[in-house]
């Protein structure tokens, strides 16, 4: 329903394992990219959001009061952000240039992001990308896990 409040958590453990399994680093939506009105948004159906990876979250003092930021991992979409024809979904990748990792400002993660490996955990290859999954309801997601 319009104007109703959604709250979503998001677990981000550092090297801490989570519940005797491996370290937890969720999936949230950023905005990567300023619109101005007389432009499409950027990165296709993803509407100038990126999913990253969040891999620490920490504090820093300034003057003002603290100031929140998250270490994360980025993603670059394939094909302008254009869903595949089989799955509907849009491809993300590892970036081809730079480190892949950013430090950004916690105000810019607009929430919990789904990501779907290309290849399973269990197949041993490191993966190479992601579909993002626009079929998920994330409030039944947040209530059951």
């Amino acid at each position: 329903m319009y104007g109703e409040q959604l709250t979503q958590y998001v677990q981000c453990t550092e090297e801490k394992s989570w519940y005797s399994q491996p370290a937890r680093h969720d999936w949230v939506w950023v905005k990567a990219s300023n619109r101005r009105e007389d432009q499409e948004p950027a990165y296709g159906a993803l509407r100038g959001r990126l999913p990253y990876r969040l891999l620490k979250m920490f504090k820093l003092s300034a003057e003002g009061g603290p100031f929140w930021c998250a270490f994360v991992q980025t993603t670059t979409p394939v094909a302008g952000g254009i869903p595949e024809s089989a799955s509907s979904m849009v491809k993300v990748i590892k970036p081809m240039t730079g480190s892949g990792y950013a430090v950004i400002s916690s105000d810019k993660i607009g929430g919990a992001a789904h990501l779907i490996p290309e290849e399973p955990d269990c197949s041993g290859i490191k993966h190479k990308g992601w579909l993002v999954s626009s079929h998920i309801d994330l409030a039944t997601w947040n209530e059951v896990y």
